[in-house]
């Protein structure tokens, strides 16, 4: 009968031998409960931590935060700046990143009225793409979608 049966490390329980096996057979310290629970609780840790990272990335650039309306002016200044550019661009030899955090509020309360949360991040992607082609007067045709679910993100390819 205590063939059957084993102490549990995490729990402190003794359970059935079955219990201590993973699925890949292989003989655990801790029953399936203790490493479902575990693993729950290293899954929302993970989600907590980034969650506190994308809040004190928002933070630190809070001083580089812009409406969403001074996009185009802001690229155009940028073109500006970068004298020369215009060839460069032309014959794709170059390229230059401008980084801003866009505040979107009123732009998300529009259309989240209206729409599901994908079709709304599509909207926001666009609104912000017609925006830059207005700040550098390229026209961008949308390609394509990834989506990283432990990331959470949505990214739209023009």
């Amino acid at each position: 009968m205590s063939e059957n049966l084993k102490f549990c490390k995490g729990c402190r329980q003794t359970k059935e031998i079955n219990e201590f096996f993973d699925k890949n057979n292989d003989m655990k310290a801790t029953c399936k409960g203790c490493r479902e629970r575990n693993g729950a609780s290293k899954r929302q840790k993970r989600e907590q931590i980034a969650t506190e990272n994308i809040t004190k990335a928002l933070i630190t650039h809070k001083e580089n935060t812009i409406s969403f309306l001074q996009l185009p002016g802001i690229i155009y200044e940028e073109l500006l700046v970068a004298d020369g550019i215009e060839d460069s661009l032309e014959d794709n030899d170059i390229q230059f990143t401008i980084e801003k955090t866009l505040l979107l509020d009123t732009l998300i309360e529009d259309f989240s009225t209206t729409q599901g949360e994908e079709k709304v991040y599509q909207k926001i992607a666009e609104k912000i793409v017609n925006l830059a082609s207005e700040g550098d007067k390229y026209q961008y045709v949308y390609h394509s979608k990834a989506i990283q679910q432990r990331q959470k993100t949505v990214s739209f390819y023009y």
